[in-house]
């Protein structure tokens, strides 16, 4: 019988991986990766190293699939995990649940630092408000990736007569943040411009760091027209969203938010269409409804003139001072063609929307009660006067059926049979259909074409005579 102090394979190897887990259950450890492997279940595999020693670890598909950064021979990491232990092997092993690139910890200390003291200058406090639908946007970012794709298709879908410049900067590296500040001095010296939309896709943070840059912060603030800040995902943070006007949470997020007046003053259209489509008691309402909808597009329009206005005036004394009047001479060219064009979209609209009414009121009045009862009276009158025709031709018919039906019945009658010598014998018990049916003796009668005979039975005979 074995000793009680004696323990299995197992149990030994159960009892150390609950005292590694147990006393090391929180660790923080730096390393390089090496031996990186990807089973098919979507765990890593691979060893965390040092100049003097090593050790295995394992990062499971659950954490894997949060995980942002992208793991690779040679590169130095901070992992976040506890020790366990294979039972099977006897082998331990690092349980990894975050990993970060080495050198990350010091990234976040260097943000909050700036963004505490830019914070304490108030450079995050002052929001300039977008307009309310934009003319012209200026778009900075990268021509290769997603995101330029996906920014303009929404605009398109959205508010297709939005006008957007590119504006292709570095959205990544060091020279990234110096193109941006480079683009958005640009905007003071051009016009025609009333937002501004910085964005690029997710990373990593040291993927994202431009846009933690100080110089760029101020240049978004010194910006002369609103600021749109969409970086990353949604829970990505730069130093540059603060900065903005307003912070985006995408940048497909910034396409709906620059679009969003646009489409539903569209949607309101399509509803005041829809409501004028309806039955004919309720055109006079969509009458009133079409003229609220015309004032608030003319107060828009004059919104956006009074607008473009004030900004040609700044740009008019900005000039002024400087002297560029050629400049001064192509920016009013610009913005006349925008008015042209605003103005022209406008009238269009209207015009449609009024030709919509005027296509509806006469199919309201050729469609009156007075109307439809003249048709009705035109059809009845012409319904009898078919009637009318069709009778005599009917009743010929009917007449010709009858004599017919007559002459067949006459054939067919009982007296017609008796008119050519037969008789019909009428016995005790009903009519005589054979020799059976009476007896001798029996007084019977006989029924002819004209009278009848009583009769005496003197002798039956069966079988045919």
């Amino acid at each position: 019988m074995p000793s009680p102090d004696i323990l299995s394979v197992t149990s030994l190897n159960t009892l150390a991986r609950d005292l590694l887990e147990g006393q090391f259950a929180n660790l923080n450890v730096e390393g390089e990766i090496s031996n990186l492997t990807q089973a098919s279940s979507g765990h890593l595999y691979f060893t965390l190293k040092d100049a003097q020693a090593q050790v295995r670890a394992a990062m499971f598909r659950s954490r894997r699939q949060s995980l942002r950064l992208h793991p690779v021979d040679g590169m130095k990491v901070q992992v976040h995990g506890h020790l366990s232990l294979y039972t099977p092997r006897g082998d331990y092993q690092l349980i990894v649940e975050n990993m970060v690139a080495a050198g990350a910890g010091d990234l976040q200390a260097a943000f909050i630092k700036l963004k505490e003291k830019l914070a304490a200058e108030g450079l995050f406090t002052h929001k300039r408000p977008l307009p309310h639908l934009p003319t012209h946007v200026a778009l900075i970012t990268s021509r290769q990736g997603a995101v330029l794709h996906d920014v303009l298709s929404i605009l398109k879908r959205r508010y297709p007569a939005l006008p957007v410049t590119l504006m292709p900067v570095l959205v990544q590296g060091e020279q990234a943040a110096a193109m941006i500040i480079h683009m958005l001095n640009r905007i003071h010296l051009e016009s025609g411009f009333d937002v501004v939309l910085i964005c690029r896709g997710g990373g990593s943070m040291e993927d994202l760091w431009a846009f933690n840059d100080e110089a760029l912060a101020r240049a978004i603030r010194a910006c002369p027209i609103p600021v749109i800040s969409a970086v990353g995902h949604e829970t990505d943070f730069t130093i540059a969203d603060f900065a903005a006007d307003l912070r985006a949470a995408t940048p497909s997020a910034a396409a709906e938010i620059l679009s969003e007046a646009a489409l539903r003053l569209h949607q309101q259209l399509q509803q005041l269409a829809q409501r004028i489509a309806r039955p004919p008691r309720q055109i006079r309402d969509q009458e009133q409804r079409l003229d609220q909808l015309q004032l608030r597009l003319m107060q828009a329009w004059g919104h956006l003139y009074r607008h473009c206005k004030e900004q040609i005036q700044q740009y008019v004394t900005r000039l002024q001072s400087q002297h560029p009047r050629q400049q001064l001479y192509r920016q009013q060219e610009q913005l006349d063609t925008i008015f042209a064009r605003l103005k022209y979209t406008l009238e269009r609209s209207l015009t449609s929307r009024q030709h919509a009414y005027s296509i509806l009121k006469h199919r309201f009045r050729s469609g009156s009660t007075v109307w439809r009862l003249n048709r009705l009276h035109e059809n009845l009158f012409h319904q009898i006067n078919q009637l009318r025709s069709m009778m005599p031709a009917h009743l010929q018919q009917a007449r010709t059926r009858l004599k017919f039906l007559a002459h067949r019945a006459h054939i067919a009658s009982p007296l017609t049979t008796l008119s050519r010598g037969y008789a019909i014998l009428e016995g005790p018990r009903g009519i005589i259909r054979q020799a059976d049916d009476v007896q001798t003796g029996d007084k019977i009668l006989a029924r002819l074409h004209e009278g009848s005979l009583s009769l005496l039975v003197l002798d039956t005979e069966k079988g045919n005579s």
